[in-house]
């Protein structure tokens, strides 16, 4: 639960930050998105290698010590067991190579909208994402359907809409006064303090 508030977090203060030097200065976004992949490359680099050098004990998910859930190899990250694999798995070279090239586009297009609207329209149209990526492990076969998840992304989903103010539901919660009575309020106030 930690390490999801943190990601989000971390993810926030990327989106508002991006905006900000945006709105400062000119930057092409594949400029930022190769700025942020080479920060990340290294700072992934680096914990990889703090990991790699962590020696632990392997923890067994069952009684007959066949399958290890955790530290299977006596390090927390074994980074060049990792590597061999990929070098040996074209398969897996491939679906490495394709997803760094897939969150590429997304960072590209990401940064794009934050550029040309706002950080807030970013986070809407993120929030689209994990609907499309359902879908095709669906179509694959890869994932069951579970109703609790699909109610937890509708949640979220209709949360950020009202955070946003995307939907609203004053018909539900009258405040006492209309929009259009606020709004000569604040005409009214205007006009004496002037």
């Amino acid at each position: 639960m930690l390490l999801l508030f943190l990601g989000n977090a971390l993810s926030a203060l990327v989106f508002i930050s991006e905006e900000k030097l945006l709105s400062k200065f000119y930057c092409h976004p594949l400029e930022i998105v190769g700025i942020e992949g080479t920060f990340g490359l290294g700072a992934t680099v680096a914990v990889l290698f703090m990991l790699q050098n962590v020696s632990c004990e392997t923890i067994y998910a069952d009684s007959e010590k066949k399958i290890a859930s955790f530290c299977p190899y006596g390090r927390l990250e074994d980074s060049v067991r990792a590597i061999k694999h990929m070098m040996t798995e074209g398969e897996l070279a491939t679906a490495v190579l394709l997803t760094v090239g897939v969150l590429a586009l997304i960072d590209y297009c990401g940064v794009s909208i934050t550029k040309h609207v706002s950080a807030m329209h970013r986070v809407v149209i993120t929030s689209g994402r994990p609907i499309c990526i359902w879908l095709v492990a669906f179509v694959l076969s890869w994932e069951h359907f579970i109703p609790l998840q699909f109610a937890g992304y509708i949640l979220t989903v209709i949360g950020i809409f009202l955070y946003y103010q995307i939907i609203s539901f004053d018909c539900l919660f009258r405040r006492g006064e209309s929009e259009e009575s606020a709004e000569e309020t604040r005409k009214e106030e205007l006009v004496s303090a002037s």
